[in-house]
């Protein structure tokens, strides 16, 4: 959509800018507001041939329309939607400017600290996504956007709500698994019903994989990464990351990240809580602060 010699305005609005990313729904653009002369991003929709493209761009608003409802400091703002001349609809969002895979890829493994202090406010987002019977689905590095925050260290917000789920929903109907592999739940693998735990899942999966440049399960074989997730215990973080300064020989795995859904906290108050209690009670203890992990 911005490969014309001159730049493509939106809605007589938005100049497109350089591609940020691209995804199964849609591309992502850098842009400008020229009536508020602020940068802001601008996910077009890839529309699709067939019978099936009027389908795919129900979905699409409806994924605005989510965005919309979501009322946090740390999910991404929308600001409009649209349709461009050839009638593909885009929406109009806070621009981001690096993602959680950035900062990984720069920075290596995280603190405990900064990991505790980006995820906590995430389980809030989680939490407000569910309270509305918004499962998210799709948690991992490129969707959770990061800035710091002067000396408090990283904030992220979440981004992506394309295979957002409204409600405990059954993927049966679906011909193909919905997610990212090596973050989805095992519910989600099975086809199964979907809910908060899910995103339990996957967000402890972001956190392993913070703290050990690694996720809990790896394959090269997609198949055979499914089957693990499904059928193996995640391991533990200390024997990826034996450095880390905490007393995880006995209590090696997070809590939430467990094969069978009904030992799995749900979004709340289990998860936040803990994180909350290990951040507070002794805020300079990382063998406490660890405990939850």
């Amino acid at each position: 959509m911005a490969n014309s010699s001159s730049p493509l305005v939106l809605g007589n609005r938005y100049r497109l800018g350089p591609l940020l990313g691209q995804g199964a729904s849609g591309a992502v653009y850098e842009a400008l507001d020229l009536m508020l002369g602020r940068p802001i991003a601008i996910k077009c929709m890839k529309l699709p041939d067939g019978a099936d493209a009027a389908v795919r761009a129900q979905e699409f608003v409806a994924e605005a329309q989510t965005l919309a409802r979501l009322d946090h400091p740390h999910i991404v703002d929308i600001h409009d939607v649209g349709i461009d001349e050839t009638g593909r609809p885009y929406f109009v969002m806070a621009l981001v400017e690096r993602s959680l895979r950035d900062v990984l890829r720069v920075r290596g493994a995280l603190e405990v600290e900064e990991v505790l202090a980006l995820l906590l406010p995430l389980c809030g987002a989680l939490a407000c996504a569910h309270d509305l019977g918004i499962i998210h689905c799709d948690l991992k590095p490129e969707n959770i956007a990061v800035h710091r925050v002067g000396l408090d260290g990283l904030r992220g917000k979440l981004l992506d709500f394309s295979i957002a789920r409204h409600g405990s929903s059954s993927e049966g109907s679906r011909p193909f698994i919905v997610g990212t592999p090596g973050y989805m739940a095992p519910e989600q693998i099975r086809f199964d019903r979907c809910g908060p735990r899910s995103d339990v899942w996957s967000l402890a999966a972001v956190a392993f994989e913070c703290l050990t440049l690694r996720l809990p399960f790896e394959d090269e074989n997609a198949a055979a990464l499914l089957h693990r997730t499904v059928t193996d215990t995640p391991p533990s973080v200390a024997e990826f990351a034996p450095s880390l300064p905490m007393p995880i020989v006995r209590r090696h795995r997070w809590p939430p990240h467990r094969r069978r859904l009904r030992r799995r906290w749900p979004h709340r108050p289990g998860l936040p809580r803990a994180l909350a209690d290990h951040r507070s009670d002794v805020p300079h203890d990382k063998n406490c602060v660890a405990r939850s992990l």
